[in-house]
């Protein structure tokens, strides 16, 4: 029987100026898929400028992106906290794709 691999996991805590740092550079360096809202009443496709708004505003209890960076297939889901965003980052499995 083959193993199948667990994926590659990252888990922290993002204060409002790591989490600024984490949006700058997925704007700068990422390929951005696709960004959705957990808890907001949002219907129209959402940028990473209205999804850093509805997670500060308290509007969405998640945000989840999406993205390609260095060829690589990433999901970053951000949860907001009272006092920090956790940030939970896998690597997507090629063979999904």
């Amino acid at each position: 029987m083959s193993e199948v691999p667990t994926p590659e996991l990252f888990q922290g805590e993002l204060d409002d100026d790591a989490l600024d740092a984490l949006f700058a550079d997925l704007a700068a360096c990422a390929e951005i898929q696709h960004i959705k809202a957990r808890g907001a009443d949002e219907t129209t496709p959402l940028d990473l400028e209205s999804a850093r708004e509805l997670l500060s505003s308290g509007r969405a209890k998640a945000i989840q992106i999406l993205y390609r960076f260095e060829g690589e297939g990433w999901c970053d889901t951000l949860m907001a906290g009272s006092d920090a965003v956790r940030l939970v980052r896998v690597r997507q499995d090629p063979a999904a794709h």
